[in-house]
């Protein structure tokens, strides 16, 4: 994912919350469900940015020899 992508998932997930709407319509805690989803796509932003990182310095190894 990418930083943008993220930060629109995460406004997306704000007015959700907000309206109480979508997975929020019906949940029983709405807050901890709000702090799960957005734990989540953190999570998979930084998993996919060190990958970037490493994949990037594997490259630049390579070009070197």
């Amino acid at each position: 994912m990418s930083y943008r992508s993220t930060a629109e998932a995460l406004k997306h997930e704000k007015y959700l919350w907000y309206a109480k709407a979508g997975h929020y319509l019906n949940a029983e805690n709405p807050e901890a469900l709000l702090a799960e989803r957005i734990e989540a796509l953190i999570s998979t932003e930084n998993a996919k940015w060190t990958s970037d990182k490493e994949h990037a310095g594997e490259k630049k190894v390579g070009a070197e020899q």
